[in-house]
């Protein structure tokens, strides 16, 4: 169903109207249709697989930040330090890794850092210490230890993804990691 076929059963009353389970029962299934619409549904994930290990263009100096995502969970944005006092948002597809230079310039405090989905269930943090593994949390419980060194780590609304920095010594080289809840 639509959302629309759930906002059409919703009746109002008024004042002395008897409410009906059923009444609350069409709210009930509105709220979620719109929820689930708008990607803040949290799901049931216990493991998170890398789907995605994509290298930072050459030109975009090493500290490069995520942000956050998408409603939709399609896309991801990370502020890239061009140096000099230039940060540009950078956009990329979580499908395939695709990067899109906004050519936009923005301050550091233009954006901020994401670690958990919309309602707390998920969280995502990473150690300040090395090894800088990064951890994931399902009410209040770890459910798994990535190691590696990571850093500037988001999570998307619903727990589905995550996307890090990630400096891998062998080629010397920073870049985007992203993973999908399973």
């Amino acid at each position: 169903m639509s959302l629309q076929d759930y906002l059409s059963k919703l009746r109002k009353v008024k004042y002395g109207d008897m409410v009906l389970s059923s009444d609350h029962n069409d709210l009930v299934d509105a709220v979620l249709k719109l929820a689930e619409l708008v990607g803040v549904a949290e799901g049931n994930y216990s493991f998170y697989n890398l789907i995605g290990d994509y290298p930072l263009p050459h030109h975009y100096e090493t500290w490069s930040t995520p942000a956050g995502f998408t409603p939709d969970e399609k896309y991801f944005y990370y502020v890239a330090d061009y140096g000099y006092g230039e940060y540009r948002p950078i956009i990329v597809k979580v499908e395939d890794g695709s990067i899109y230079d906004t050519n936009l310039s923005v301050t550091p405090s233009d954006y901020s850092e994401f670690s958990k989905s919309i309602f707390g269930k998920y969280r995502v943090c990473v150690k300040y210490s090395y090894p800088r593994d990064m951890y994931i949390f399902k009410d209040n419980t770890l459910i798994q230890t990535i190691t590696g060194d990571y850093w500037y780590v988001i999570m998307s609304n619903s727990g589905q993804y995550i996307a890090s920095c990630f400096y891998e010594e062998a080629t010397d080289s920073h870049k985007i990691r992203i993973f999908k809840g399973a």
